[in-house]
């Protein structure tokens, strides 16, 4: 809902392109390849968790730009971390999909893996536009931060499931 807020505040097309494309994109791949390596420093689950906190932070603090505050600098700042945070988020995301395939058909478990966050997304998105045109932007965002905090305990009890199966500590 970051475009359709940014459109109806007024900010011009071609910036709002530059942030959240061009900007956007180069942010989103340093936060992956970040990821990657921290991602062996911190361990999956600490990792997922650390970074879905990260990630909600990010998305709610789009609520500076619903609240008024006006400049391109915000923008550009807030769409950097954002894309940052979730190409961290990411790359902890499919690396524990990546875990949770099976050697003989890795393949074909991690395309229906992959699928599912892609049908969840398109899921969210059509979610996200009623919501916002329900409660506003403003209170959107903040919703939608304190919803990725939801999947936080999840993310935790699943942690101890997985170490018990395959009998490592992650």
């Amino acid at each position: 809902m970051v475009k359709p807020m940014l459109i109806d505040k007024g900010f011009d097309l071609v910036d709002i392109g530059v942030a959240l494309g061009a900007t956007g994109s180069v942010a989103g791949l340093a936060g992956a390849l970040l990821g990657g390596l921290w991602l062996n420093r911190l361990g999956r689950f600490n990792a997922l968790m650390i970074f879905g906190i990260l990630q909600a932070v990010a998305v709610s603090a789009w609520v500076i730009i619903a609240l008024g505050v006006d400049g391109i600098v915000w923008v550009y700042g807030l769409s950097v971390m954002e894309n940052f945070v979730a190409g961290l988020a990411t790359a902890a995301l499919f690396t524990l999909m990546m875990d949770h395939c099976r050697s003989v058909c890795a393949g074909s478990d991690y395309t229906i893996q992959a699928s599912i966050v892609v049908c969840v997304s398109i899921l969210g998105a059509v979610v996200s536009g009623i919501s916002a045109g329900t409660v506003g932007y403003a209170l959107h965002f903040c919703l939608a931060g304190v919803m990725g905090l939801f999947a936080l305990p999840f993310i935790y009890r699943y942690r101890y499931l997985y170490q018990n199966r395959v009998g490592v500590e992650v």
